[in-house]
């Protein structure tokens, strides 16, 4: 296995409290999501609620789903941590992202995103790429997320609705 690192950023036309409270609704990422592209997520089912709850993201095309734990939720510092878990039995996480949202000025921020993941050997290439797409798409749903003037994203972490209405979302 080769252990990489991916640093990037994106630059936000909106301000750091609406970039953040799109991102820290953990449970919410299918509603922001772009439902157009090479990446699509066709339901989301989620176990448990806060630091610790996981989310099963299903993909269209894709042969298993994403387990995505929350690892850490830092309002204060607008840091969100996460990790993927593997299919095994262990289900040991093999990619854990940081993402930290910046201020620069009036309705802009920074999303700085620092991930660390193991791939097999020969195929760094083709799991880097994969990830900098998953990330191109993140971006693209942030932005238009964040940006949105009818209020929908207006919670304040990974608890703005019941499990119970997420849990199956179509």
């Amino acid at each position: 296995m080769t252990e990489l690192t991916i640093r990037t950023f994106h630059v936000f036309e909106a301000s750091a409290t609406q970039v953040w409270e799109v991102l820290a609704d953990f449970g919410a990422i299918q509603q922001w999501w772009p439902a157009e592209g090479p990446l699509v997520i066709e339901r989301v089912e989620l176990e448990g609620q806060g630091v610790g709850m996981i989310r099963h993201i299903f993909n269209r095309g894709a042969r298993h789903q994403v387990s995505e734990r929350l690892e850490q939720l830092d309002p204060d510092e607008r840091i969100l941590k996460l990790s993927i878990l593997g299919r095994d039995s262990g289900r040991a996480p093999w990619y854990q992202a940081t993402a930290r949202i910046v201020d620069l000025e009036t309705d802009r921020c920074r999303l700085d995103y620092e991930s660390q993941f193991r791939t097999p050997r020969g195929r760094e290439n083709e799991t880097r790429e994969g990830i900098l797409l998953a990330y191109q798409a993140m971006f693209s749903g942030l932005q238009n997320a964040a940006t949105r003037a009818n209020g929908e994203f207006g919670g304040s972490g990974p608890r703005a609705a019941p499990p119970a209405q997420r849990a199956r979302s179509q």
